[in-house]
């Protein structure tokens, strides 16, 4: 409840500081820059693929090395969050980019006129 607490209170603080002239710029600067639309173009494939790589990884690897050392489980935690943006890069890459390109191409087709019913 308290995490709930904080997040509504992050949102409306943002809210409100999102109409003063700095932190509109502040945002605008930040989703301008190339690293927000990096992640903005993979977000899908980094969606998909997050629970796949965090539960097993969380449930075997963190549990059993690093239960006694935050410094293990920290450099451990980096290490996934770089499996999982280079996992997610590479499915952006070879499934979304192709599949986007397919899409263009099936829209721009011209549709072939339907066949004239047949006289019996």
């Amino acid at each position: 409840m308290p995490a709930l607490l904080l997040f509504s209170a992050w949102v409306l603080g943002t809210a409100g500081l999102a109409g003063t002239g700095a932190a509109r710029h502040a945002l605008e600067r930040l989703f301008r820059h190339r690293l927000s639309g990096f992640l903005a173009d993979m977000s899908y494939s980094l969606y998909i693929i997050h629970l796949v790589l965090m539960l097993p990884f969380f449930g075997f690897f963190a549990l059993r090395y690093t239960a006694g050392s935050p410094t293990v489980w920290l450099l451990a935690t980096i290490g996934l969050l770089m499996v999982t943006l280079a996992v997610s890069w590479l499915m952006y890459r070879a499934i979304e980019v192709p599949g986007i390109a397919l899409g263009k191409r099936l829209i721009a087709r011209p549709l072939k006129a339907a066949a004239a019913p047949s006289s019996i």
